[in-house]
Formats: structure tokens, C-alpha cells, sequence
């Protein structure tokens, strides 16, 4: 099984990445990053880098072809609107990249509605 970690420089996705080596290899884990060189201390350590943005659907699709598990991990933005935006770009990049599992690590922030629908 090969396994990308999308955010993977961040503080989540680190921690993750951490936990993740404990189980699987290094060699079948491709970190994904917004900024290559932010991942030199995953180069070194022999992950594989692929650089993504989450408003780039063909980028992400090269990103995730030959994965079988996306652990997604969004990109640090607390507008619900473009926190939607980049999930659904990234599952239209899955489904291009023929990926079928997702591990989603995100929120959107309830919000109240007014007038309120119910």
C-alpha cells in the first residue's frame, strides 16, 4: 500500500507523517507538500516529495497517481468556502488519480445561520 500525506510540513501533518513511519515504511509514504523547500528533513530521510496545490486539480492528480490511501490534511484556511473548495478539488484529483481511500483530518466550523433553517 502506498500512502500520501497531503500538509505534511505543517504541525498536524508532521505529527502524522511521525506516526504513520512507526507502521509503514518510508518508502511507501509520499509526503505532500505546498512548499518543497519545507521538506528537506523528509528528503533526508528518504520520503518521496510531491509538491501540491489544492487549486490545481492537474498537480494534484500527478501528485496522487500510484497512491492508494490519501491521508488529507488541508492547507491552513478557516473560510469555510475555500476550506470546501480545495476538499473538493483534492477528491476530484483523487478520483482522476484513481485513488478509492481518503483519511480526512479537517473541521469546518459550525456557523450559525440567521434566520435559522430549522
Amino acid at each position: 500500500m502506498k500512502y500520501m500525506v497531503t500538509g505534511a510540513t505543517g504541525h498536524l501533518g508532521q505529527h502524522v507523517v511521525k506516526q504513520l513511519s512507526r507502521l509503514i515504511s518510508p518508502d511507501n509514504i509520499r509526503v505532500g507538500v505546498h512548499n518543497p523547500a519545507k521538506a528537506s528533513q523528509f528528503k533526508d530521510a528518504g520520503y518521496e516529495i510531491a509538491a501540491i496545490d489544492c487549486y490545481d486539480v492537474a498537480k494534484m492528480t500527478a501528485a496522487f497517481n500510484g497512491i492508494d490511501i490519501v491521508i488529507y490534511i488541508p492547507s491552513i484556511t478557516y473560510l469555510v468556502k475555500d476550506r470546501i473548495d480545495e476538499f473538493e478539488n483534492s477528491l476530484t484529483a483523487m478520483f482522476k488519480a484513481d485513488v478509492h481511500n481518503l483519511v480526512d483530518v479537517s473541521f469546518i466550523h459550525k456557523f450559525e445561520i440567521h434566520p435559522p433553517l430549522l
